[in-house]
C-alpha cells in the first residue's frame, strides 16, 4: 500500500515542479538568458525564490521517482519495462518536435532504459554505482569548470542575444512550421551529447531511486524516525545554504554550477523524503486527490503541454515574452488545479486515459 501511494503522490508533486520549470521556457527564452539580467526588481526576487525550489532539483527528483517506480514494478518484468520505456521515449521525442523543443524526457528516459540493466541488482551495487558515476561527473566536468571560472575574470553568464531574438520571433509567430523546425533543431543539435551526458547527470539518480526501494524506505523511516528527520533537516538546510550562493552571486557561472549540481540534487532527495513522511503520517483520504493525479500523470503532462502551447505561442494567444513571471506562475498553478480536477473526474467516471494502454502490462 505504501509503495503505490508513495509513487502516485510523488508523481503529482513532480508534475507541479515540471509545470513550473516548463512554464519558464514557454513564457520566455529561458535557456539562453541570464535571469538575473532579464528580470528586474520584484520579478528578480520572485525568480530567486522560485529558483530555490526548482533549480537543479526537478529533473533529479523525477529521475529518483522513476528509479523507485521501476524497481517496484519491474523486478520480475525487465523486458516489459524496457518496452514501456522505449514507447515513452518515442512519445517524448514527438512532444519535443511537435510541441515543446525544450523537453527533458528523451534524455531522462534514455537513462532509464540503461537503468533497466540494474533492475535486479543488490542495493549495495546500486548505491556504489550511483556514487561512482556521479563522483566521476563532478570530478571530470563540474570541478574543472568551477575552478576555471573562479580563477578567471569571466564568471558571468551572458544572455545570447541572437538566440533570444530568434526564439522570440519564431515562438511569437503564427507559422507553425517555423516552430516545428526550431523544435527539431533544439532536439537534434546536441542530441547525442545530451544523451551521453544523461548517463552521468540522470542515471545515478535513477539508481538512487532503485536503491531507496530495495532498502524499503518506509520501514527505515518507521524504525529510525528521528534519524530520518535529522537527515531530512540536514539536507534541506544544506541545499538552501548552497543555493543562497547562487542568489548572492546574481547569476554567476560558478554559482549556477553549485546550485544545479550539488544543492539541487540535495533538495530533490529532501523532497523525496518529505513525500515519504507525508504518506506515512497522513491518511489516504487527505492525499487521495493528488494520488489520483499521479495515477494519470502522463495524460496530465501531455494536456499541460497542449495548454501551454496555445497560451504562449503565436498559433494561440501569443503570450510569449508578454507576461510577467508572477502571471506565468499563476497560469501554471491554474493549469495544475484544472488537471487535478480532470484526473479525479476521469477516476470517478472511469474514463479511459493514456495510462490504460501504456501501463497495461503492470
Amino acid at each position: 500500500m505504501f509503495n503505490k501511494r508513495f509513487i502516485k503522490l510523488s508523481l503529482a508533486f513532480a508534475l507541479l515542479l515540471l509545470l513550473l520549470l516548463n512554464g519558464l521556457h514557454y513564457m520566455m527564452p529561458y535557456s539562453v538568458i541570464n535571469p538575473y539580467e532579464y528580470f528586474q526588481s520584484s520579478e528578480r526576487s520572485l525568480y530567486q525564490v522560485l529558483s530555490i525550489f526548482i533549480g537543479g532539483t526537478t529533473v533529479t527528483l523525477v529521475a529518483i521517482i522513476i528509479g523507485y517506480a521501476m524497481s517496484y514494478v519491474g523486478g520480475s518484468k525487465p523486458f516489459r519495462l524496457f518496452k514501456t520505456g522505449g514507447v515513452l521515449l518515442i512519445g517524448s521525442m514527438l512532444i519535443a518536435i511537435f510541441i515543446f523543443g525544450f523537453e527533458q524526457f528523451p534524455y531522462i528516459l534514455f537513462a532509464a532504459l540503461i537503468a533497466v540493466f540494474f533492475i535486479r541488482s543488490h542495493w549495495m551495487l546500486l548505491l556504489v554505482s550511483s556514487t561512482i558515476i556521479y563522483i566521476l561527473y563532478i570530478m571530470s566536468s563540474i570541478l574543472p569548470s568551477y575552478l576555471s571560472t573562479v580563477v578567471s575574470n569571466y564568471d558571468v553568464i551572458y544572455s545570447a542575444i541572437q538566440e533570444i531574438t530568434e526564439y522570440t520571433r519564431v515562438f511569437s509567430s503564427t507559422d507553425y512550421f517555423a516552430i516545428l523546425a526550431l523544435n527539431t533543431s533544439l532536439l537534434t543539435d546536441n542530441f547525442f551529447s545530451a544523451m551521453y551526458a544523461s548517463l552521468f547527470t540522470v542515471l545515478p539518480w535513477i539508481l538512487v531511486g532503485m536503491f531507496a526501494h530495495k532498502l524499503r524506505i518506509d520501514e527505515v523511516i518507521e524504525e529510525h524516525t528521528m534519524m530520518s528527520f535529522i537527515l531530512f533537516a540536514t539536507l534541506v538546510s544544506s541545499s538552501i545554504a548552497l543555493k543562497l550562493i547562487q542568489m548572492f552571486a546574481l547569476g554567476s557561472y560558478s554559482g549556477n554550477l553549485i546550485s544545479d549540481n550539488i544543492a539541487g540534487p540535495l533538495l530533490a532527495i529532501s523532497y523525496f523524503l518529505l513525500i515519504a513522511f507525508i504518506v506515512k503520517v497522513l491518511p489516504e483520504r487527505m492525499t487521495y486527490p493528488f494520488e489520483t493525479l499521479g495515477k494519470y500523470v502522463l495524460s496530465a503532462y501531455l494536456l499541460s503541454h497542449i495548454a501551454n502551447f496555445f497560451i504562449y505561442y503565436g498559433v494561440g494567444f501569443s503570450m510569449y515574452g508578454e507576461v510577467s513571471l508572477l502571471q506565468s506562475i499563476i497560469t501554471t498553478l491554474i493549469i495544475f488545479v484544472v488537471l487535478l480536477v480532470l484526473a479525479n473526474i476521469a477516476e470517478r467516471y472511469k474514463i479511459t486515459m493514456l495510462e490504460k494502454y501504456i501501463f497495461k502490462d503492470y
